[in-house]
């Protein structure tokens, strides 16, 4: 008699679930993307609309969660497929995006499994925040390390070049490029 549970406690564990898929739960806040770096984006609207989207997640309970998840997934398919900058359009910001909606995807997938806990969720949730996360530090790091180039100018003397061997259409070719080589005069 002691093995078998009581109707009563099993209702009060089925109260306990569906209000514990009510409770929010507090995310660790993603990595954003550095204010002076915004403006690049700024004419991006599928990342401004994930962005956005995903600043409720910061707080949420799981039951809005799987609410939010088919559009959350919809908008990351399109920010996905739409990478409106030249810069961002290699393979390991691709490889971010991609990750990021299949883990979107698979909270998409909970919103159909009956069964599932509220533990679950938030720590789906908390990867979507995590790999978005992961997404703005790429973006800072590419923007960040064009910024550097731009910047930066190396003398020739201290890459080996003898600038007096070069014929005209490569000094003028090295001029063109990201890396400014100053070529002193002989």
């Amino acid at each position: 008699m002691g093995c078998i549970p009581s109707p009563k406690d099993e209702n009060q564990t089925i109260d306990n679930t569906v209000e514990s898929k009510n409770i929010e739960h507090k995310n660790t806040p993603f990595v954003t993307v550095k204010p002076n770096f915004q403006k690049e984006l700024e004419n991006w609207s599928a990342y401004r609309n994930v962005n956005l989207f995903l600043e409720k997640y910061n707080t949420i309970s799981p039951n809005d969660a799987l609410n939010n998840a088919l559009e959350l997934q919809e908008l990351t398919l399109t920010f996905k497929d739409n990478i409106d900058l030249d810069i961002l359009k290699i393979p390991s910001f691709q490889a971010r995006l991609n990750v990021l909606h299949n883990e979107v995807l698979r909270l998409s997938d909970m919103t159909f499994i009956s069964a599932i806990k509220a533990d679950e969720v938030n720590k789906q949730v908390e990867k979507i925040v995590t790999v978005f996360s992961s997404t703005n530090d790429k973006i800072n790091t590419v923007f960040t390390k064009k910024k550097f180039e731009s910047e930066i100018t190396v003398k020739d003397i201290f890459i080996g070049l003898d600038s007096s061997k070069l014929d005209p259409e490569t000094l003028e070719s090295i001029k063109n490029k990201k890396l400014k080589i100053e070529v002193l005069p002989n």
